[in-house]
């Protein structure tokens, strides 16, 4: 059976996808992809924890400055003894008089200095998955709005 040219052209065209469909499948497997995404992010959320479990106090949580601020006050008093070490050798001529104060004001001092740094180093990283956590929050809500807003569309459109 041949097909006249007319007849040929039509079931090469019926085969040929045009662009405005090309357009919506695309469009369509965009927002596949982004409810996939969206869903997994909320599968890697943990559920809050409900009932029996106590609260941190407002200033020991992860966005407030206080834990930061504490932090910073146990490295001061750090350098306040490795000042107080050095003050107190600095008087001593005699090697065997300066070591007590080395060991119990010195190297207490620079651990105070360590630990205090520590506590800042963790509390600015917690700080910043507080807001890293609340950036994902909206951006997936973000998303939700332009699913819903392409689900409208792909409705319209047919």
């Amino acid at each position: 059976m041949t097909m006249t040219e007319p007849e040929a052209r039509g079931a090469r065209a019926a085969r040929r996808p045009n662009r405005r469909d090309q357009g919506r499948q695309e469009r369509n497997a965009m927002a596949d992809e982004l409810e996939a995404e969206a869903t997994a992010v909320a599968e890697v959320d943990p559920p809050a924890p409900t009932g029996g479990t106590r609260r941190l106090p407002t200033w020991l949580r992860p966005g407030s400055p206080g834990v930061t601020y504490i932090g910073v006050g146990v490295a001061v008093l750090g350098f306040l003894l490795i000042l107080l070490a050095w003050g107190q050798v600095a008087g001593e001529t005699q090697v065997y008089l300066q070591v007590p104060y080395l060991v119990s004001a010195g190297l207490t001092g620079i651990g105070l200095v360590m630990v205090g740094l520590t506590i800042v180093n963790v509390s600015a990283k917690q700080r910043d998955a507080a807001d890293r956590d609340r950036q994902m929050d909206q951006l997936v809500s973000i998303l939700e709005e332009l699913k819903a807003v392409m689900g409208e569309r792909r409705t319209r459109g047919r």
